[in-house]
């Protein structure tokens, strides 16, 4: 049974949760660095799946020394979370894909770069059903999942409540759904299965959200509540 809670936001530990989350290393790297380090890291390997490329990739994600890195516990059970969106055999743009809202953003027009990546992983056409698939993945990665990992592994008896309470009350599946419904809600027909919806499409829709960076994933999803 969890600890009891209330539907209130402790921005103070909320705050502690995106630091926590803004300390990976990779959050140091822009869409073109992490793209030219996987790049780099992909010559070198004869396949590229998930197992070939752990150990490298891992120094990439996170700092793996303890003495500089407070929050490795947490880092860790992120990457092993993060690993978890990935499929066995992988290309380069996926992982850029599920890691674009921890990423510096350089481009003036985010949601150009975000939709590059996509059409690169994905191709050039989506369903409805396709596209509210893969922003649910990204959402409930950066708000539910990671909020779930520090509520299962901080020593903080404050944090750990705050983190139990935000899943209980703010990142539902049915808040972290309005979300992305909200954002996709052009989309929304009688034929949601259908290859229909083209990047330049995608990219209209998006050009005015902000939904691109983890803190404006998890704000997005709060105020469904």
């Amino acid at each position: 049974m969890g600890p009891c809670c209330s539907a209130q936001i402790s921005k103070e530990n909320e705050d502690l949760m995106k630091e926590i989350i803004r300390n990976l290393k990779i959050s140091k790297f822009s869409y073109q660095d992490l793209k030219a380090k996987l790049v780099s890291l992909s010559v070198k390997k004869a396949t590229l799946t998930k197992e070939s490329i752990k150990s490298d990739f891992e120094k990439i994600f996170l700092e793996k020394d303890a003495i500089k890195n407070k929050y490795i516990c947490y880092h860790l059970k992120f990457y092993e979370e993060f690993e978890n969106l990935l499929h066995p055999e992988i290309n380069i743009f996926e992982i850029i894909l599920f890691a674009y809202p921890l990423l510096i953003k350089q481009s003036k027009k985010v949601y150009e770069e975000f939709v590059e990546i996509l059409t690169n992983v994905h191709g050039e056409f989506y369903s409805a059903n396709k596209l509210h698939s893969i922003f649910m993945k990204i959402f409930e990665f950066y708000s539910y999942k990671i909020t779930k990992i520090i509520y299962l592994e901080s020593n903080n008896g404050e944090l750990k409540e705050n983190a139990f309470s935000m899943n209980k009350n703010f990142f539902t599946f049915e808040n972290i759904k309005k979300a992305v419904d909200k954002i996709l809600k052009e989309f929304h027909s009688d034929k949601m299965d259908d290859f229909r919806i083209c990047s330049d499409d995608i990219c209209d829709c998006l050009k005015d959200k902000s939904v691109f960076g983890f803190e404006e994933i998890r704000n997005c999803i709060i105020k469904e509540h």
